[in-house]
């Protein structure tokens, strides 16, 4: 967080401003009121006032007799009387002593954005007690963001005459009918686990897929060279970062306030700073805190800011949830910085949350605003908070050899504002069936895939996953007992099911995985994935040929080998297909019937 330091100063002379030490060669114009940082100390009434602003100012190793800085009366003659350089010197602070430089003036051209960047004061008053706060990159006095606007109104000169200036130590600014909730400015020296807790691992721990049920291909932990506070220049920062390890993966991590903190309506600032790179994909985003009782979309996701390591001048804000129509429901909207790249600079990452809309923003401009309709009862109810930085996956694709590790996105602070007097409605009942993508299936529904008399599996259940996920059918076509089992892909998206065991098995007497597909010409390539414990693995249909048999089946044997590390005594999916691609990789619509699934030696 921006260290803004308390300083409270009373000007009791109208006019003084700050200059450098004179050069005793150089003959410079002298204002008519002129007096040193000392002397005005050791002079004035307020003495103790004066002498506790300055030092907190950063000032306290210049208050001697000899002081450099002189200051001089704040109206227009007085400044440009000022030697030539002196207020390039000021804002350069050669000597790297001040924590803070009070000048009472902007110069005209200068934005006050640039001015008070870094912690450097260039103000506005007249005569009145006034609050100065930078927050994200953006300027506030008295709590109201000064624009570039009302600059050039004024022409680019402000003044602060015989004022208070109060900047308060560490401010957090508060928007004008809102209050602030909760916050974590990520100052502290770890990570404070009464806000954050870790996911950590690939996803199956938490009933997922490996690869989180995206394909990534990094695996979460809880370490520091993964998570920590850390200084960004002079920022204090939540730092997250990508790693290689020493076998060919990754590490990365996510962090979550899930069951320590939850928010249902209100403003949410994030400022961040993102990584590049072909594979890297941070993300700012939130999850409904009924997940462990209803699956995703149901539980909704709210994506604050996502951005494509290969793509870092564009971020993403997204809306997934169900809907009416029992399909996945999704609004997203794109915004491209039209120079640089989230990677150079931090960024303040917005969202405004009512019951009626929901307002993306970033530094301050509207994104996209999203009516919440009926079939979003979603953002009706409480989320939680996600960080996390992923390596790879179906969206941004893996690593190459462009890639360049570590990487890191950086988080300033987070900030949730209630606002005042809102009165939130009853957050409604869940109801399962209603908010469930696609369709309840039944259970048992993965014996028809299965060859009639193979017990090796025991009990199996069928999970379809993923915004292109197939409806699970069954059909009087089959070549092996009375029906077989029908994934219906909607194509366009990525997506899949697969058949899951209700107890995990050994299955390491086996040699080959075994199955018919009756499947549309159009179709040339699925993923065929199978998971033990540990790891899931998949291979490409189109590597290998079938035998044709009987009612448009074709068979396939996959030599289990092929499922490279796997562990095949603790197996927990033996057949799963996933993304229905035709020949130029496009996800597309397609009905496959699946029959006659077994291990065989």
């Amino acid at each position: 967080m921006r260290k803004i330091a308390t300083v409270l100063l009373l000007m009791l002379l109208i006019g003084l401003s700050i200059s450098c030490k004179k050069d005793d060669n150089k003959e410079e114009p002298t204002p008519e009121v002129s007096t040193t940082v000392f002397n005005i100390i050791k002079d004035s009434e307020n003495h103790t006032t004066l002498e506790s602003a300055l030092e907190a100012a950063g000032l306290s190793s210049t208050l001697e007799g000899d002081d450099p800085f002189t200051v001089f009366a704040p109206t227009d003659d007085a400044f440009n009387a000022l030697p030539e350089g002196v207020l390039n010197t000021l804002l350069e602070d050669p000597t790297g002593e001040l924590a803070q430089i009070l000048l009472y003036h902007v110069v005209p051209g200068t934005t006050l954005k640039n001015a008070l960047s870094d912690g450097k004061v260039m103000v506005t008053s007249q005569g009145e007690e006034i609050q100065v706060a930078i927050y994200g990159g953006n300027v506030f006095i008295n709590n109201a963001l000064i624009t570039q606007a009302d600059i050039e109104a004024k022409n680019g000169v402000v003044h602060v005459v015989n004022a208070v200036l109060n900047i308060p130590s560490n401010t957090i600014p508060v928007y004008e009918g809102w209050t602030l909730l909760w916050n974590d400015e990520f100052d502290g020296e770890t990570i404070n686990t009464e806000n954050w807790t870790y996911e950590t691992g690939d996803g199956t721990d938490y009933g997922l897929p490996p690869g989180w049920g995206n394909d990534e291909k990094q695996i979460y932990t809880g370490n520091a060279e993964n998570a920590s506070i850390i200084m960004d220049g002079d920022v204090s920062v939540l730092a997250i970062t990508a790693l290689e390890d020493n076998a060919g993966g990754y590490t990365s991590a996510k962090l979550t306030t899930e069951n320590l903190f939850t928010v249902r309506f209100g403003r949410i600032d994030v400022r961040a700073k993102m990584p590049e790179g072909q594979g890297f994909w941070p993300a700012i985003w939130m999850l409904g805190s009924n997940r462990d009782l209803i699956d995703w979309p149901g539980c909704g996701e709210i994506d604050i800011a996502e951005v494509l390591g290969n793509e870092p001048w564009k971020y993403y804000s997204t809306l997934h949830y169900t809907n009416a129509e029992h399909e996945h429901g999704e609004t997203q909207q794109a915004y491209e910085l039209t120079e640089g790249s989230f990677s150079d600079d931090y960024h303040v990452f917005s969202l405004e949350w009512t019951p009626e809309t929901i307002i993306f923003m970033m530094d301050g401009i509207q994104i996209q605003q999203v009516p919440i309709e009926e079939d979003m009862k979603e953002f009706l109810r409480s989320s939680y908070f996600i960080l996390n930085l992923a390596v790879g996956g179906y969206w941004p694709g893996d690593p190459d050899e462009t890639t360049v590790f570590p990487a890191t996105m950086y988080t300033d602070y987070i900030r949730v504002y209630a606002k005042d007097d809102l009165q939130a409605p009853e957050a409604p009942v869940l109801d399962i069936e209603e908010e469930t993508i696609g369709q309840i299936i039944e259970p048992n529904i993965a014996d028809n895939a299965v060859r009639d008399g193979f017990t090796a599996f025991g009990s199996m259940t069928v999970t379809a996953y993923g915004p292109g996920a197939p409806e699970i059918l069954t059909s009087e076509t089959a070549i092996d007992g009375d029906l077989s089992l029908v994934y219906d892909f909607p194509g366009g998206n990525w997506g899949g099911a697969y058949i899951e065991l209700v107890e995990n098995k050994d299955l390491s007497n086996y040699t080959h995985v075994k199955f018919a597909l009756n499947k549309p010409e159009s179709m040339v390539n699925a993923e065929i994935k199978l998971e033990s414990a540990s790891l899931g693995v998949f291979v490409f249909l189109a590597d290998y040929t079938g035998t044709e048999l009987a009612d448009g089946f074709i068979e396939y044997s996959i030599p289990l080998a092929d499922f490279e590390g796997i562990d095949l005594t603790d197996m927990r999916i033996p057949f799963a297909m996933w993304n229905a691609q035709d020949a130029n990789n496009e996800f597309i619509p397609a009905t496959v019937l699946i029959d006659d699934v077994r291990f065989s030696d």
